[in-house]
């Protein structure tokens, strides 16, 4: 009886501590502007998201995992059942059967694409800085411009294409090898 009640007890005794223990939190803020004002907001707002979304382009199971189990410089053994067989992508592409239904190959050309899309938006926007007279954005502008060609060399290595735009307004001109 004295096992019931304690298991009653427990748990509403926890919940009343946990749902008690916290009224306000007062941080200090040190990194970041809550205001939304200043020249540094334009610029790194403008480069994190091509950084951010090339940390997907990197993935092992993206563009590494074409390119490197492709040419047998990396494995990703099966090791039967169902574990890393991952739908059989990894051992068509050793294989050179790949599709475009492969998510390796779909995966790759989206991310490329999409971050090179975002990179010709964050070129955009650093140009008009820098003709603005920010003196910040100019470093990150070349960032953008480097940027843009490594992944257009990622899409050539790939597909034998580069998307040539300098504007987010204009279709792309597409080049061929």
């Amino acid at each position: 009886m004295k096992t019931i009640r304690y298991h009653k007890l427990l748990p509403t005794l926890a919940f009343i501590l946990a749902f008690l223990s916290c009224t306000t939190l007062d941080e200090e803020i040190l990194d970041e502007s809550l205001t939304g004002t200043g020249q540094a907001e334009v610029v790194s707002g403008s480069i994190a998201p091509v950084y951010g979304m090339l940390r997907q382009v990197w993935l092992h199971t993206v563009n590494f995992g074409l390119q490197e189990v492709a040419s047998d410089e990396g494995i990703l053994p099966y090791r039967g059942g169902t574990d890393w067989f991952d739908g059989g992508k990894f051992i068509a592409i050793h294989q050179h059967l790949m599709t475009p239904g492969n998510s390796l190959v779909g995966d790759s050309w989206t991310f490329i694409t999409l971050t090179l899309s975002r990179a010709v938006a964050a070129e955009e926007l650093l140009r008009l800085e820098v003709e603005n007279g920010n003196t910040n954005a100019q470093n990150p502008l070349y960032e953008m411009i480097a940027m843009k060609a490594y992944l257009n060399m990622l899409a050539m290595d790939n597909w034998g294409l580069v998307f040539k735009k300098d504007n987010s307004d204009q279709q792309s001109e597409i080049l061929r090898r």
